[in-house]
């Protein structure tokens, strides 16, 4: 069977690509090493690497149609499709190999038919020491960027929801990328615009309480929807839990309508019943005394006037 690959060539001297990622031997022998260590589905594969004569390493790579930025923006169940791929291989990588992307962007995310694959690992790092920052603004946590926290797996996460919002918008998250050492967008104060008044409630309720019980912490705040996945293996069960609940919700709802029809069809052999009732010849009574009942009938009983 005739296949076809991608040849990715090393430059001799550190430049700036489109993204604004610096490009180095130093990250191609990274990336090499890194790309010889998984075997994944949703994870560019390399066949083999080298140097050519004149000094200039190389990959041989498998080769993809195109890139996630081509098909942007996309549809729900494109969308889904490419960020469930994309989470598996970020699983695979963070818990079978204790490695971080840093990098998830749509640049990075590369298409074959209905697969997506992540590709590109020359900033892709160990989580143990904890690494340096590197990456690209726009997909990169901000206080992640500034220093204030380290880089832990959840960069990626935060990468992959970026990419997500992409996909769907057609338009960055942020649409101003903020260059290096200029203010980050911040995010605490988004988050205090969102769930404001679910916070105060909950410094309110330690003010009064420092230890309060379970109970009272689900009953009287409902925060659940404020806590976002922080782990890729997280947003999978998220979503998996969000699929299964509505196949859950589908089978209510055709349960409710079979039981609509029963009730519809008990009401119009009722309604049917009592029209060849009615049409039925009634029979002239003889007794005077019966002469002031009403022809009118409610569930087979027959009400006399007076009672009305």
């Amino acid at each position: 069977m005739k296949s076809f690959q991608a040849l990715k060539l090393a430059l001799q001297e550190a430049e700036g690509d489109d993204d604004g990622v610096i490009v180095t031997d130093e990250f191609f022998e990274q990336e090499r090493r890194i790309m010889y260590s998984f075997r994944h589905p949703h994870l560019v594969p390399i066949f083999d690497s080298g140097t050519f004569s004149g000094g200039i390493a190389f990959l041989l790579m498998e080769l993809m149609s195109c890139d996630l930025n081509s098909q942007i923006p996309m549809d729900e169940n494109a969308a889904a499709r490419v960020t469930r791929q994309i989470a598996s291989g970020l699983i695979y990588m963070h818990q079978e190999l204790g490695l971080v992307h840093r990098d998830v962007k749509p640049g990075n995310i590369f298409l074959s038919g209905q697969t997506a694959k992540l590709g590109d690992f020359g900033v892709a790092t160990r989580l143990v020491p904890p690494p340096d920052v590197a990456g690209t603004p726009e997909y990169f946590p901000s206080e992640v960027w500034a220093g204030d926290e380290p880089v832990t797996a959840k960069v990626d996460v935060y990468g992959l929801g970026c990419t997500l919002y992409e996909m769907l918008e057609g338009r960055l998250a942020h649409p101003v990328p903020p260059s290096v050492g200029s203010p980050l967008p911040n995010l605490s104060s988004r988050a205090w615009r969102c769930f404001g008044g679910k916070l105060q409630a909950a410094f309110e309720m330690l003010m009064r309480d420092s230890t309060p019980g379970l109970i009272e912490v689900i009953g009287t705040l409902n925060l659940t929807e404020a806590i976002e996945p922080s782990t890729a293996a997280a947003f999978e069960r998220k979503k998996r839990k969000e699929r299964e609940m509505a196949s859950e919700e589908t089978k209510k709802a055709a349960n409710r309508a079979r039981k609509l029809r029963r009730k519809q069809k008990k009401g119009a052999a009722a309604a049917q019943w009592l029209c060849l009732q009615k049409a039925k010849p009634q029979p002239k009574c003889c007794c005077p005394s019966l002469s002031c009942l009403s022809q009118c009938r409610f569930v087979g009983l027959v009400v006399p006037k007076g009672w009305r």
